[in-house]
């Protein structure tokens, strides 16, 4: 790749990564539930909010999911939510319609694994475009967020979160 390329690709990344720097306020996402009740994540008022993006077909989300369910178990009384984004979307079927099977592997995972406990929500149609806004090229993803949906942390293993969180709620405190 000559330079250009590379020092436009940088200045491309710099750019994707701006909203979602630590510090600013979280782009705001709507995204369906299961019941396709339509939920904005700057709806959600809690102390804390967790995002987290996952794929039911990620070895790492996979691994992780767990730890993410001790970690919501040990921390939903200290005012954290869970956002749970799973990142599958409608795909073409066999005669070029529609087919929402991909989705339904979130619903299937979740129900398998008793992930049920938090906030989980699809964007079968990816009308959020959360996927660009939070820069995701990988899963799983992991932000923490104030009340007022500022970012706090990003990019965290899921057996990071205990000791992170408990840092920012001590900080919190003495604020």
């Amino acid at each position: 790749m000559d330079r250009k390329r590379t020092t436009r690709k940088i200045i491309d990344n710099a750019n994707n990564l701006k909203p979602t720097l630590i510090g600013k306020i979280a782009p705001n996402i709507v995204l369906q539930t299961r019941d396709k009740k339509e939920i904005a994540l700057h709806d959600i008022v809690s102390p804390y909010t967790i995002i987290l993006v996952w794929d039911p077909d990620c070895g790492h989300c996979k691994k992780s999911m767990p730890d993410m369910k001790k970690f919501y178990e040990a921390y939903k009384d200290k005012g954290v939510q869970l956002f749970a984004i799973c990142n599958k979307s409608w795909e073409k079927d066999e005669n070029g319609g529609i087919s929402l099977k991909e989705v339904q592997k979130c619903w299937d995972y979740i129900d398998e694994n008793e992930y049920d406990g938090w906030l989980n929500v699809v964007d079968p149609f990816n009308r959020s475009r959360y996927k660009s806004k939070y820069f995701i090229q990988t899963t799983p993803q992991v932000f923490i967020l104030d009340k007022d949906k500022k970012i706090l942390s990003k990019r965290l293993a899921a057996e990071q979160l205990p000791e992170v969180m408990d840092q920012i709620i001590k900080w919190k405190k003495r604020s």
